[in-house]
């Protein structure tokens, strides 16, 4: 599984800002208060880093997170890259070897999130650093990320309050997530 997104601070809230199930049954992203970005493998407070200052107040950061539970390590279980560069690793407890299969929604800034987000992008595999590189494109982005394995991708372009999936195919691993926004919530339903 991988997640890639662009993200800027309006200021350091140390909030939940990717939530997905619920419990010791979920996986989420935390902006911690110094800036810094950890991914939760399961509701038991085991996680891996990213360094103090990974989330900028000034520029938008590409932050991507690659988990893939047939690692030994926790450094192979999971890997953060800030705008390309992989971070060292911090962390805290055993990443688990899977992540709860039961994910039926995803919600993005939710309460509390002082955030900009822009380009997300949700794999059911573990993308390679050159796929991560591929994305980033020299600090540019890519609006037309690569398909294969891709779930879902919102681009955050549209007007209104329709939010359209962007990505060519829609894989059963998340139930389907076509979504709407509803007060930043994206429901399967």
């Amino acid at each position: 599984m991988s997640l890639n997104f662009w993200v800027k601070a309006n200021s350091y809230s140390g909030v939940d800002f990717i939530t997905s199930g619920t419990g010791a049954e979920n996986f989420k992203v935390r902006m911690g208060g110094t800036g810094s970005v950890f991914f939760y493998t399961d509701g038991t407070g085991n996680r891996v880093d990213s360094p103090v200052g990974s989330i900028s107040t000034s520029t938008f950061k590409m932050i991507t997170i690659v988990y893939d539970g047939s690692g030994s390590t926790n450094t192979d279980k999971v890997k953060i890259y800030v705008d390309n560069v992989l971070s060292s690793y911090n962390g805290n407890g055993a990443i688990l070897s899977s992540i709860p299969n039961n994910v039926k929604d995803i919600i993005l800034a939710g309460d509390g999130a002082n955030i900009i987000l822009d380009e997300f992008v949700f794999y059911d595999k573990a993308l390679t650093s050159s796929e991560v590189s591929a994305l980033y494109n020299s600090g540019s982005g890519d609006s037309t990320p690569d398909t294969n394995g891709m779930v879902v991708h919102y681009n955050f372009e549209q007007t209104g309050n329709t939010l359209e999936n962007q990505g060519t195919t829609i894989s059963d691993y998340t139930t389907n997530i076509d979504g709407m926004i509803d007060e930043y919530f994206i429901n399967s339903d």
